[in-house]
Parts: C-alpha cells; structure tokens; sequence
C-alpha cells in the first residue's frame, strides 16, 4: 500500500499543475479584472479610429475612388454614404455570410467564416482616401466586425411567460451599470477585420494598376 501511495503523489502534482490548480501560485491583489475593458470599444469610432493595416496609393483621385466603390461592390457591401471633397466612402452593415451563402463575399479567411457561423455578425467598411505631401493619394479601407446581442430575460410570475422571446417590448426592465435601461437587442462592436480590409486593398490596387495599363 505504501509503495501504491508513493506512485500516486506524483501523479496528483502532475494533474493538479496541468489543470491549472492555484495551490503554488500567489494572487496578486491589485491584477485587473479579465472584465474591465474599455466601454469605448463597444463603439464602431473607436475601431476606425485605429491605424489602417493596409493601404493602397495612387497618383489620381478619382481613379482610387472609383476602385473603391467597385471593390465594395465585388465584396457585397452596399454603398451607404459619400464624400467626395473629404475623400470618405462607407457602407451600409452586412449581415455577414453563411457557409452556404457563396454568393457573397464579405469574409475573407475561415477563421472569421467560423466565427460568422456560430455568432450573428455583421461588417461595416470605410474608405478614407487622403492626399499625400508628395502629391499622390492613399486609400485605407477599415473594416469593422459588429456582433448582435439578445440580453436575457428574467421570468417572475407565469404572465411572463409569453413575453420571454419577444423582441417587440422597447426595453426591459434590467439596467446598465451606469443605470440605463437595458435593450432586449443591440449591435456592438468587436474588433477589425484584418483579413477583409487586406482583401479590399488588394481589390483596390487591381483596379488601380488596371486602369494604369490601359492608359
């Protein structure tokens, strides 16, 4: 029996530092919470306002607008709104796709494919086309990923039962942190799409050098 107890204290430091187990290990006090993040990164702005990972340049304006208006178009996203004299172009949020749903292109890589197949998403894309000293003009398509929220219900008495899955009632009874009320259904933005945005570029600068060779 002794020799049998002897094997097992081996095996249960073993499992026990595999698992994860806080025996050896000191808490610091002062560590931050995995659950405080910043409430601004709920907001698309907070995400177009980072730096662009993928940039195309262009001596002509006109010609980079009009390839970012067609690469938008190849990708299934519908235009939304224009400016031309500020150089910004966005679109209208698609629901991104479906595995099924190969007739759309608005997602770029399998991993972002997985994660629209198990989470409602949807994608909204900014074009900002600015003037460099040199002379010439970039273009910096951001993409953000925004993801579709259904707060839960509480049910207290049986009448209740009835408004469980309905989206119809404006707000609930449940409130924020900050004490505003809660709204049954919301967006919320997530994160970039890198993938897609490096996608569009590369859409852009095809139609860019395109239009160079014809010339």
């Amino acid at each position: 029996m002794k020799t049998i107890a002897m094997r097992l204290i081996p095996l249960c430091l073993a499992s026990s530092a595999l698992s994860g187990c806080m025996v050896f290990r000191t808490v610091d006090p002062n560590a931050k919470r995995v659950t405080a993040v910043d409430p601004n990164q709920a907001y698309t702005e907070f995400w177009f306002n980072q730096p662009a990972v993928a940039k195309v340049e262009s001596p002509s304006y006109d010609t980079l607008w009009y390839a970012c208006e067609r690469a938008a178009h190849d990708c299934s996203f519908a235009i939304d709104r224009t400016d031309y004299r500020t150089g910004l172009l966005t679109t209208q949020p698609l629901l991104s796709r479906q595995f099924f749903e190969f007739w759309l292109h608005d997602v770029a890589s399998l991993h972002e494919q997985t994660q629209s197949d198990l989470s409602t998403m949807r994608r909204v894309v900014h074009f900002q086309i600015r003037k460099l000293d040199e002379g010439s003009y970039v273009c910096e398509p951001k993409v953000v990923i925004e993801r579709y929220a259904l707060a839960e219900r509480r049910i207290t008495s049986v009448v209740q039962y009835r408004d469980a899955f309905s989206i119809t009632r404006p707000m609930i009874e449940d409130r924020t942190e900050e004490g505003a009320p809660l709204r049954p259904a919301y967006w919320y933005a997530e994160r970039r799409d890198e993938a897609m945005e490096h996608a569009l570029a590369d859409r852009v600068r095809g139609y860019v050098q395109a239009v160079a060779s014809n010339r």
